[in-house]
């Protein structure tokens, strides 16, 4: 088996064709079509890594080399991931309802970090305009209180 037909064994595991599975790895799908016409026999180490990084169950040495297993040792079961616990949603949620929090009281500190700005800027005054010219001359107008 060549490494483009493992690379194609992925793609049918994860039910992707060639342009979504270059898209869910970040490369061109002009790089995943030449690797699958056989244009490129070898991905080069970007791919490799893009694809090591998406699809961590992915043993480098199964596609590289073809030898060992489809699965990393340290993912040999992927699909069985541990669903998580009541106690650990409630805990997700929770987490979320602080961070919802927090960041409602960031964007009230902006608000009002703006609003200050804004009566800064509108407190200012102009007390002088300079107008340069191409001939290396100026004027000055100052403004009248």
């Amino acid at each position: 088996m060549t490494v483009s037909e493992r690379i194609k064994q992925i793609m049918d595991r994860e039910s992707l064709n060639a342009s979504a599975f270059a898209d869910s790895i970040g490369v061109a799908q002009a790089t995943i079509a030449h690797i699958l016409s056989g244009r490129n026999k070898y991905p080069s180490l970007e791919v490799l890594s893009k694809l090591q990084h998406r699809y961590p169950y992915v043993s480098l040495d199964w596609l590289v080399n073809g030898e060992s297993d489809l699965f990393s040792p340290d993912n040999a079961n992927p699909s069985n991931e541990k669903e998580p616990s009541p106690a650990d949603r409630q805990a997700e949620s929770e987490n979320i309802e602080d961070l919802r929090l927090k960041l409602a009281q960031v964007n009230k500190q902006l608000l009002e970090l703006q609003s200050i700005n804004n009566q800064k800027c509108l407190q200012r005054k102009i007390v002088e305009i300079k107008i340069f010219y191409d001939d290396n001359t100026f004027e000055t107008f100052k403004i009248e209180k």
